[in-house]
């Protein structure tokens, strides 16, 4: 089944466009909406949107501020929660009128903690939420990151950073994700490198405190979401720390959770050389929870 394809821009949080993409069937038996990780953009998905219309489900995603052919501060956002405010406006957008049922949220890398830091704040109810390599703690030279250095370097540097452009555009040394280390699939690591909307560079100052301190923020919360939770990693990812994924999941309270772990597959699910078993897995988790009561 093939979904009508469609993409438009809205006016997110302090009047940024954003620009958005749907992939739509017709009475569609769930609707996804979907959030990309830190330097990405939603182009990159369109593979994954038509396996899942070939179930009947439709796909909604939008490139998040300062990424892909969305405005804002490039891949360097001035407040993490400016993703979260936008998320709420896109989902006003798409369902204006409360028609869209089944809705299920996929988060992938730091996409999970702008999903999760909206379905907290915002308490939104959702049928289920799946979170593709969430990270769950932040890396500098592969080495974990304290939270209490976290919350110090954000409460002394961050408001600088926000000020002073020269200081928030700063590289943060030992942040970069080498493409090599998303997926074993040589073919994706060479689009990877050769798009222009990827960003290739370290992270910078201000964005690398903003993600650092939401993670803290969502870790010490998440736990409270009562809702249908998937969650899928590779165990070789050396992106986001596999440790403390484990941990968050064995404290989640939801009565419907599940981890689903890949022996031999990195940090890109969705494009690793055995993408099509991740779809499935997410596909049938989704259609097994369809017309169940939202908790």
């Amino acid at each position: 089944m093939n979904g009508k394809y469609k993409e438009w821009y809205i006016k997110g949080f302090k009047d940024k466009k954003l620009f958005c993409r749907a992939w739509e069937v017709e009475d569609a038996v769930a609707n996804v909406v979907f959030l990309h990780g830190f330097g990405d953009h939603s182009a990159r998905y369109g593979h994954f949107a038509a396996y899942l219309n070939n179930n009947n489900i439709t796909f909604y995603t939008f490139d998040l501020r300062g990424h892909g052919k969305s405005e804002g501060a490039r891949w360097n956002v001035e407040n993490f929660n400016y993703f979260v405010k936008d998320l709420d406006i896109f989902m006003r957008e798409i369902d204006s009128n409360g028609a869209l049922k089944n809705i299920f949220f996929i988060g992938y890398s730091m996409g999970c903690t702008v999903l999760l830091k909206y379905l907290i704040d915002y308490s939104y109810k959702s049928s289920g939420a799946i979170l593709i390599s969430p990270a769950f703690g932040a890396y500098l030279y592969k080495i974990l990151i304290p939270e209490s250095l976290i919350n110090i370097s954000y409460a002394f540097v961050s408001p600088v950073a926000r000020v002073f452009d020269s200081i928030a555009s700063l590289p943060l040394l030992g942040s970069t994700i080498y493409e090599k280390y998303l997926t074993h699939n040589n073919a994706e690591i060479d689009s990877f490198k050769h798009d222009p909307l990827v960003n290739q560079q370290p992270f910078r100052l201000r964005m690398g405190l903003e993600i650092a301190k939401s993670i803290v923020e969502v870790k010490r919360t998440v736990t409270t979401l009562n809702v249908p939770m998937l969650i899928l990693y590779g165990k070789g990812d050396c992106i986001v720390p596999t440790r403390e994924i484990k941990k968050v999941f064995v404290k989640l309270q939801s009565s419907d959770k599940k981890l689903i772990e890949y022996a031999d597959l990195y940090h890109d699910l969705l494009h690793e050389v055995d993408y099509e078993k991740v779809y499935n897995d997410i596909t049938n988790w989704i259609l097994k929870r369809i017309d169940k009561p939202q908790l």
